[in-house]
């Protein structure tokens, strides 16, 4: 009987290290898809997390059809944190 050999594991990428082709690896966390996504700051996205927002719903809340009563994400994100926590 052949013995099955389990797949093999990629080595895992430290942050910054590239593929052998030149790409980067696909992010696995949510919130580092986020960041890249909407382009937010490290700052932006630890006020998010302190607020409870959850990464995957940041799409509604971005003004991303140019809505003129929504303000862009990052100054949202401020604003809401402001309001909740008081300038810090």
């Amino acid at each position: 009987m052949a013995k099955l050999s389990a797949p093999r594991d990629r080595p895992r990428l430290e942050r910054g290290q590239e593929e052998k082709n030149g790409a980067k690896p696909a992010p696995t966390d949510a919130w580092e898809v986020a960041r890249r996504r909407y382009r937010l700051s490290e700052r932006h996205v630890a006020m998010a997390r302190e607020l409870g927002l959850n990464p995957r719903k940041l799409g509604s809340l971005d003004n991303h059809r140019q809505e003129p009563w929504k303000a862009p994400l990052r100054q949202f994100i401020e604003e809401l944190h402001a309001k909740r926590f008081g300038r810090r």
